[in-house]
């Protein structure tokens, strides 16, 4: 529930892109009880789709 509550504090107003694997090994940030994953400069939350994880584009946590 924790990674829904961060998506939709950070979503991007353009709509959301899913990926299933990040394309770096990610700094992870956390904040808000959300982790935050940044990869050059884009950054996600985990989320679940139909059970898997899938990692969702949102805005960068706040000082990122």
């Amino acid at each position: 529930m924790g990674a829904t509550a961060g998506y939709i504090a950070g979503a991007a107003t353009a709509g959301p892109n899913y990926v299933t694997v990040l394309p770096c090994t990610p700094t992870v940030v956390p904040y808000g009880g959300v982790s935050y994953y940044g990869c050059s400069g884009t950054w996600y939350n985990r989320s679940y789709v139909n059970g898997s994880v899938t990692y969702v584009t949102v805005t960068p946590p706040p000082g990122y």
